[in-house]
């Protein structure tokens, strides 16, 4: 390694990164995680969506509904808590309150 290389994890022969993809799941529109989950996994994470909101489609539309998951973010993570998934990092997009900033502190 040289001195100008930044190493974010050291990565062992068989070991594949996981990844907490916190952010909206838009039905219709290339975008949330319907891009982030075939990215990041292309460059060999192991991707667990955590959906923020529920949208119909993007907001570039005239027209949009959404639907919150704040209610349900809780009882979520605290299931992956129960069966003990190690999180590696955390890519975030859409958060759709700061009720959910502060509930997806717990992820690690």
């Amino acid at each position: 390694m040289t001195n100008n290389e930044i190493v974010l994890y050291n990565r062992e022969k068989d070991y594949i990164p996981r990844i907490a993809a916190i952010h909206d799941l838009c039905g219709y529109g290339k975008c949330s995680l319907g891009v982030a989950i075939p990215v990041l996994s292309a460059a060999g994470c192991d991707v667990c969506p955590v959906p923020t909101g529920l949208f119909s489609n993007h907001t570039a539309f005239p027209e949009w509904h959404m639907h919150d998951t704040t209610e349900i973010l809780n009882d979520y993570l605290n299931a992956w808590k129960g069966i003990d998934v190690d999180i590696d990092a955390i890519y975030s997009g859409f958060l759709g309150s700061e009720e959910q900033v502060d509930i997806i502190r717990i992820v690690k």
